[in-house]
């Protein structure tokens, strides 16, 4: 067998593999989760029991807001 068709066959079977993990971690994880906290990705926003609450500084520029968001992440674990 050729060296390239070993690697194209080696690729494809590497890529098969990777598509079966992803389509179960998919299917594991693809549903709500007791307690959840939903963020809405467009405000980067959430809903807590007390009020609406926000990751983020508001009236901050977008990497402002990014370099926030990233420090926090974590601390409240």
């Amino acid at each position: 067998m050729e060296c390239n068709a070993v690697v194209q066959e080696g690729l494809w079977h590497s890529n098969a593999r990777f598509t079966a993990s992803m389509s179960r971690i998919m299917e594991e994880y693809s549903h709500p989760f007791k307690d959840d906290i939903l963020v809405s990705t467009d405000t980067l926003t959430c809903d807590t029991p007390d009020r609406p609450k926000s990751s983020q500084p508001s009236g901050s520029s977008p990497r402002m807001q990014a370099s926030y968001w990233f420090r926090g992440w974590g601390a409240h674990g």
